[in-house]
């Protein structure tokens, strides 16, 4: 008898889906979906590995980067953005994260995923002073309006350090839609 999959969104309580951006029966497949050997091979693994090995590793590595993270007692915007970097890096790959001009803080993909990144004390969604004196506005605004005004450029990223936001090019502004990801029990965004 084949496994139904689980799109009760309980069983990921850190998971949240705003707007079309992707179903979550979609995230349910994702989530159960077990690859052959055949197709393990064609992700260039190390040897002795398997995908949910690396899964494995990556997840420790980045809970290893927000315990420093969390130690911190007031983190900054360049203490936030440096942890956001190695985050990147080192838990979700990315090999060429770059110093970018605000509102962007990061870019990685030769510039087209675009960071914004603001401190924790700000939330993704209000008005945050660090991002510009002359125009004040939220990292999610800042991220769309990057993403929107850009030919080069289809998804990014827009972080309080707690809070992950996967957004995409949507020049429809009447409704969000974004994939975020926080720890469980956190309440801001």
């Amino acid at each position: 008898m084949a496994r139904r999959p689980n799109t009760d969104f309980a069983a990921w309580p850190a998971l949240t889906l705003e707007g079309n951006l992707i179903a979550p029966a979609m995230i349910a497949l994702v989530a159960n979906q077990r690859p052959s050997e055949k197709e393990e091979a064609t992700y260039g693994l190390r040897k002795g590995l398997t995908i949910r090995d690396e899964i494995t590793l990556a997840f420790r590595v980045g809970q290893a980067h927000y315990d420093d993270f969390t130690k911190l007692t007031s983190p900054s915007l360049p203490a936030t953005t440096r942890f956001v970097s190695g985050l990147l890096t080192e838990a979700f790959n990315f090999a060429d994260i770059a110093q970018d001009t605000l509102p962007i803080a990061l870019s990685a993909g030769t510039g087209r995923v675009p960071v914004v990144v603001v401190p924790p004390t700000d939330t993704i969604d209000r008005r945050s002073s660090v991002l510009s004196t002359d125009r004040s506005r939220s990292a999610a605004f800042a991220l769309q309006d990057n993403l929107n005004a850009r030919d080069d450029a289809m998804w990014g990223l827009a972080t309080n350090g707690t809070v992950l936001r996967l957004m995409r090019d949507n020049a429809s502004l009447t409704r969000p839609a974004y994939i975020e990801v926080n720890r469980p029990g956190f309440t801001g965004g």
